[in-house]
């Protein structure tokens, strides 16, 4: 899903106790996931196991791609679950974290 609209951006940073960065960063990868499908394919407890440790392995590829780049990000997961689920239109989606990318501030 793309999201580049000025007044998306504003809500995501409310959504995430005001961090800047979200707002600001010309790029934002959010990761998010759907456990009870999982849970479904591959037992109970694998959603609430597997999907947060996916969740992980894609944001070390995201930090090690970015940085590859010569850019810069962080890992945001202080937000409002659902204020963030709200902002993008998810319903069975559950927000796990995002990706402000942008230039270093060396």
């Amino acid at each position: 899903m793309q999201v580049g609209s000025e007044p998306v951006q504003t809500e995501l940073r409310a959504a995430s106790y005001d961090q800047a960065w979200v707002e600001e960063a010309p790029v934002a990868l959010l990761i998010a996931g759907v456990e009870e499908r999982t849970a479904r394919e591959y037992g109970a407890r694998a959603g609430e196991l597997y999907v947060p440790m996916e969740a992980g392995h894609v944001g070390e590829n995201i930090h090690l791609q970015v940085e590859s780049l010569g850019l810069a990000t962080v890992s945001v997961g202080g937000f409002e679950d659902t204020a963030v689920a709200d902002v993008m239109g998810f319903e069975d989606e559950r927000p796990l974290a995002i990706y402000p990318i942008g230039q270093r501030a060396d």
